[in-house]
């Protein structure tokens, strides 16, 4: 049976992969991203220790890993969009704002409530990232720097968990296309 959506599949060794997993690579359907777990828990941002044995699944494009119960909280910036290293961080800071308010909501489920809220997780993403110039690249050190920085100073000041990851790494797929669909 073909499959056409955006799925992975995560798993500590290749023995636990079920042979029928590789038929998604014959044409017949879209390949499962694979994850592994340990190491997602282990790592983060660009093999930055930092130890997250909260994880116990993804969500379904495997972008970032999530406590049982937990949603997916991304966003994700176009950076191609952005004038300056100054402009990225107030466009990141803002967008941390609204994704840190998501983590106080109410869920339907005590469970989600409970996991998004303890774990205050976001993902930011950057998308883009081939048709931007080298300096616009070389701010991102610099964002995510700030971004730390300011996960600190607003969860203290409003009395907040830190959170436990910030950013992610998203397959935007088609949204990279964005600006020149619109320039057109």
């Amino acid at each position: 049976m073909a499959t056409n959506s955006n799925n992975s599949i995560y798993a500590d060794s290749y023995d636990e992969i079920m042979p029928e997993l590789w038929k998604g690579y014959d044409g017949s359907g879209e390949p499962y991203g694979l994850v592994n777990r340990k190491l997602a828990r282990k790592y983060g941002r660009l093999n930055e220790q930092k130890i997250d044995n909260s994880i116990e699944g993804f969500n379904p494009c495997a972008e970032i890993g999530l406590a049982d119960g937990e949603s997916c909280n991304l966003a994700t910036i176009f950076l191609p969009n952005i004038e300056s290293k100054k402009q990225l961080t107030q466009i990141s800071t803002l967008l941390y704002k609204v994704q840190k308010h998501i983590t106080t909501m109410l869920y339907p489920y005590e469970k989600t409530t409970n996991a998004v809220r303890k774990n205050a997780r976001l993902g930011q993403s950057i998308t883009g990232i081939l048709q931007c110039s080298e300096e616009q690249i070389s701010w991102l050190d610099d964002a995510y720097t700030n971004l730390q920085d300011f996960d600190s100073k607003w969860s203290d000041k409003n009395n907040l968990p830190k959170s436990i990851r910030l950013t992610t790494v998203q397959p935007s797929g088609t949204l990279s296309l964005l600006r020149t669909t619109l320039a057109t």
